[in-house]
């Protein structure tokens, strides 16, 4: 990694007109973040990020290791200007109190972590309980999704070093890129959390849609759709303090007939987040009825930064048409790839090329449960992969014949050897 450094005049209005438009072309050439770092005196003594001297615009760029200068890429650039007061952070930079910024960062570019047009099309499983886990991703991934999010995770249990969140963090070394997925009502906890474990991830998603009446009536989840200045605290302290995107997640509204994700996803915009995902319904209507689509296209049409659309995402045909009515950069499939991760690979092929490929067969259905149980044994251990296998199983063998009987037996199944023998028994 390289840093290059230019003085720019102090106090000159053109020159800082100038570099700003560098920074704009730096962004164009795929920089990952511009932006205005501020700096001032503090007991007498200049304060300056990382050493760099005041009226200096910085470029930062790497290459790969061994390579030579021509597969060198640009990482960001930033102007440290001596203007104003400033406070130090904990890596080192100093920023401004926000009624002296004179130059707000742009969100970091979100497509940055997609690898390929196709994979920016399908985000992976939006966080449940059990269906987001460590085997379940691995799963997805091996299913050809662009990103996949962890189950959602409370930052306060991180703070309080909750003996479960390590577990529900841990990533594979090749499970990239993914996501995090927090939640909470603390603007300063979660920023401080954020700014912790965002080294173990790609982006840092916020949950603001989550209807669980735990979790609202905790004031988190979506009942922060009630409170759009807390939302805005929260997320504008994440972006202060992290160098991942932050990205959040929201419904249409909270009340039945409430209608406010346009609003809210101009605040979250305005709060500096790199992507939204609004999912079609209220928080009154949980998952029942249809999702409002229409809703997507208007948070679209609103905002600059990319939209994710969430809701009633089945077959590959549902991902086409919500892009193509909705407008929405992408799709983020959850209930739909429960028991189906084959809908991942169906729609990505389906977006790519048009092709609608195949549903597996059972003997695919059967090895993949057995594939979705080895991969569970690596990870929770026979005990609690037995019990939580029951539920997949049941998503898995939805719809075929004496399925309901299959369940019950499933749900008194022991041991690995008996849920293999009973499903094994599917192909008869």
């Amino acid at each position: 990694i390289r840093l290059r450094t230019m003085k720019i005049p102090p106090k000159s209005q053109a020159a800082f007109d100038a570099t700003t438009e560098q920074l704009e072309r730096y962004r164009e050439e795929g920089a990952l973040f511009t932006g205005c770092v501020l700096s001032g005196p503090s007991r007498g003594k200049p304060r300056t990020p990382r050493a760099i001297k005041p009226n200096t615009a910085c470029l930062l760029t790497a290459k790969p290791d061994g390579g030579d200068e021509e597969q060198r890429q640009i990482l960001g650039a930033f102007m440290v200007r001596d203007d104003f007061w400033g406070d130090r952070c904990a890596d080192g930079l100093v920023r401004a109190h926000d009624r002296y910024r004179i130059m707000l960062p742009e969100p970091m570019p979100f497509w940055t972590f997609l690898d390929g047009e196709e994979q920016r099309r399908t985000w992976g499983s939006v966080p449940f309980r059990i269906f987001s886990n460590q085997a379940m991703r691995t799963i997805l991934r091996e299913m050809g999704v662009g990103l996949t999010t962890t189950e959602m995770i409370s930052a306060k249990a991180i703070l309080y070093h909750n003996k479960n969140t390590e577990e529900l963090m841990r990533t594979g070394a090749d499970e990239h890129p993914v996501a995090v997925q927090l939640f909470g009502s603390d603007p300063e906890i979660m920023a401080e959390i954020a700014s912790r474990i965002e080294d173990r991830f790609d982006i840092l998603d916020v949950n603001m849609g989550c209807p669980v009446a735990k979790i609202v009536n905790n004031h988190e989840g979506s009942d922060l759709m009630n409170h759009p200045e807390l939302a805005y605290e929260i997320l504008h302290a994440m972006v202060e303090r992290c160098h991942k995107p932050v990205t959040v997640k929201f419904r249409k509204g909270f009340q039945k007939t409430d209608d406010t994700a346009v609003e809210f996803a101009k605040m979250a915009e305005q709060a500096g987040v790199s992507a939204v995902t609004v999912h079609g319904r209220t928080r009154a209507q949980l998952y029942s009825g249809a999702a409002d689509w229409e809703v997507i296209r208007r948070v679209k049409e609103a905002v600059k930064i990319p939209v994710f659309g969430n809701g009633d995402i089945f077959t590959p045909e549902d991902a086409k048409r919500m892009m193509d009515e909705t407008g929405c950069d992408g799709v983020a499939i959850a209930r739909g790839a429960q028991g189906n991760p084959w809908l991942i690979r169906r729609t990505v092929e389906y977006l790519r090329t048009g092709e609608l490929l195949p549903a597996p067969s059972i003997e695919e259905v059967i090895a993949m449960i057995h594939h979705h149980t080895e991969l569970m044994l690596q990870y929770k251990g026979e005990f609690t992969t037995v019990r939580e296998m029951r539920k997949h199983i049941a998503w898995y063998t939805e719809g075929y014949p004496d399925s309901s009987k299959l369940r019950g037996k499933v749900n008194t199944a022991g041991s690995i050897e008996e849920l293999y023998a009973l499903v094994d028994a599917m192909k008869c």
